[in-house]
Parts: C-alpha cells; structure tokens; sequence
C-alpha cells in the first residue's frame, strides 16, 4: 500500500495543491477522513464485510446538481478508475 502523499494518492495530493487548498476547504462542511473495513449490525449480530469506500468529506451544496458541477474537476479522478459517490445528508 502507498502511503499518503505517494503514487496515486499524490497525484491527487497535487492536484488539490494546484487548485488550491482555499478553494475546496470552502467547499465543505466536513474534510472527513479514511474509511476502514465495516461490520454489517443485524440482531443476529455482526458480520465483518469489505467495502470500496476509501473515505468520506461532507460538500457544501445547494442540490444534486449543484454537487455534481463542483465534483466534475475533483481531483481525485487523475486517479485510475476513480469514482466519487454523492448523497444527501438529511436533517433529522
């Protein structure tokens, strides 16, 4: 595994650097983090799974659309086969 800042994850690391780190902290509500491998809870009780979520941030954004403008320059996709996932956090 590459450690942060090497291979693929510093092409991405660059990209954000040259875009400028201002610009994207605007951006979000949360920065977020790396995601580990899950435990899926039922009342039988835990099973471990694998997941393909590297890591989360939560995007400030006014709808879908809206997200998907900011996203369609992300970084992250100088990565192969990179994807980004989006849903909206709802209010409880």
């Amino acid at each position: 595994m590459a450690g942060v800042g090497s291979g693929v994850h510093g092409l991405a690391r660059e990209a954000l650097s040259d875009r400028g780190n201002d610009y994207f902290q605007e951006l979000l509500a949360d920065a977020g983090g790396g995601i580990g491998k899950n435990t899926e809870v039922s009342a039988s009780g835990g099973v471990e799974k694998s997941n393909d979520i590297a890591g989360y941030s939560i995007l400030k954004a006014d709808s879908k659309e809206a997200a998907l403008a900011i996203l369609k320059d992300n970084p992250h996709f100088t990565m192969p086969n990179a994807t980004v996932d989006i849903a909206e956090v709802m209010v409880m």
